[in-house]
Parts: structure tokens; sequence; C-alpha cells
């Protein structure tokens, strides 16, 4: 779906579009063709200024995206051309790239301090590499619900961690793996301070 372009077959200007580019709208039906990404480049067509943009790409979706992150308790905010989405954990950033035509998520960094969404733009942010690129702002919007409910139930114990897919059952399998080694090593801290108090608990840990 997002490899298909349209351009203009009577125009001298080698430009292809995303199908719902506002110029695509303006074109004469019998002058419209569809026609692959690949294959528009390998013509020599280049990618509108328009549509291959943040803005365009978030008015194509909206009204879509304003349903789906006000229903989950989610907030956007588009600052310097990029787009910001906050939710009752954490913040994150989607960054366009026009060379690839995808989107970058980047995701803010821990540091104790509270969130002032205000200024989003002024946080640290680190890239979000198991999330890959997209063209498809919503794809990444929806990760981000995922993600952070998945963190939440990680918060309030590893039991309430899902499993629907693969990749939650391989993540819960790694939380609780690491849950066991904490609780070990609770365990042994423990034991070390009971040894400093008194030195009869270190002669009983050797019998």
């Amino acid at each position: 779906m997002y490899n298909r372009k349209i351009i203009s077959c009577h125009n001298e200007r080698k430009i292809y579009h995303n199908p719902c580019c506002m110029y695509v709208k303006r074109m004469r039906p019998e002058n419209a063709m569809d026609i692959s990404k690949a294959e528009a480049e390998k013509h020599g067509y280049q990618a509108c200024k328009y549509c291959n943009s943040m803005n365009s790409h978030y008015h194509s979706s909206e009204k879509s995206l304003s349903h789906y992150t006000e229903t989950r308790g989610m907030e956007l905010k588009r600052k310097d051309g990029m787009l910001f989405v906050k939710t009752e954990i954490s913040c994150w950033k989607l960054v366009y790239s026009k060379q690839w035509q995808n989107f970058v998520l980047y995701h803010r960094n821990q540091t104790g301090r509270p969130l002032d969404f205000r200024h989003p733009e002024a946080e640290q942010y680190h890239r979000q590499a198991d999330a890959g690129m997209s063209i498809s702002i919503m794809e990444f919007v929806k990760y981000i619900y995922a993600h952070d409910r998945f963190r939440q139930n990680e918060q309030n114990g590893i039991r309430a961690l899902p499993t629907d897919n693969r990749k939650q059952k391989e993540y819960a399998r790694k939380a609780k793996k690491k849950n066991t080694y904490q609780s070990i090593n609770r365990v042994e801290s423990l034991f070390t301070v009971l040894e400093r108090q008194n030195k009869g608990y270190l002669e009983l840990s050797f019998c």
C-alpha cells in the first residue's frame, strides 16, 4: 500500500505523489497513473515535497490518530516538524526522514525528572532500535501503546505481563528470569548484611 505512488502522465515535471496527496486530487483521472516507488525513481521521478513530509502524513490520518490516542489516555503534540506522544509512563518522539520516506521512533531517556510536555523537544531521547522504521504514524502509535502497557504490567508484577504473541511471551520469559536473578541477589545481599552484624551467621553459612 505504502509503496504505491501516483504520477501525472502529461506533466513535464517528474514528480511522484502519495495517493492521499492534494495534488493527486487535482489531476484528471485519465492522467493519473499508478506506479511503484522503485519504478518511479528508476524513470527519474522525485518525491513530492508536499506529501513527503510529516505534516502531510499527519493530516491524512489526523482523525483516526486523535480517536485512538484520546480513548487510550495518550496525548499528541507537533512541534518543530516532529510528533511527540505522551503516555501515562513515558514520552516518545517521531521524526520523519525525507530521504528514507519513513518515520523513526525515539524514546525519552529515564531521568527521574517529571516530564514537561509543554516543551517535549527539550528532553533527551534515544532511538528505539527494535521498532525499526515505518511509513505509518498509526503503526508507531500502536507500538507505543503496546510497549507502555506492557511496561505498566511489568511494574505491577510479572504475573500481569501479557503473552498474546511470540514477542510478548519471549519478553515475559526474560522478565521472569531477570526477576529471579534479582530475588537471588536481594537474598545474598541480606545475608551479607546479617553476617556483618553477627559473625555467628558466617560460621553457620559454612556448615
